[in-house]
């Protein structure tokens, strides 16, 4: 199988010229009029998402809460970058109900199943 990977990040794994293609948009492709604001400073903002993420690495790692999902307070700075970097990095998969945001496809249903399908 051919694996993918993209030149302007480095990120790898995509099994489809497609889904590069479709990372490519969402998160390096610059849209007129589409600007995404930091969570943590609200004054910079990014034409690209990745931009973004590269300003909230570089600049806030040292917070230990997220602001791009739910989860709660980390002990450590070095938690949150982990949790960053496994979570808002890769091609992470985010509850439409509530935004958690899972490693994988399988914890997201496994996830839905439970928290919002029973209800």
């Amino acid at each position: 199988m051919v694996l993918y990977t993209c030149s302007l990040c480095d990120h790898t794994g995509f099994t489809t010229d497609w889904s590069l293609e479709r990372h490519f948009n969402d998160f390096h492709k610059v849209v007129e009029g589409r600007m995404f604001k930091c969570p943590y400073c609200y004054e910079d903002q990014f034409n690209t998402k990745w931009s973004r993420l590269q300003h909230i690495y570089f600049s806030h790692r040292y917070a230990t809460h997220c602001v791009l999902c739910v989860h709660d307070d980390f002990e450590s700075a070095n938690g949150l970058r982990r949790h960053f970097r496994s979570q808002h990095l890769k091609g992470a998969h985010r509850c439409r109900f509530c935004h958690v945001v899972f490693e994988t496809k399988h914890d997201l249903e496994t996830h839905v199943q439970i928290a919002h399908v029973q209800q």
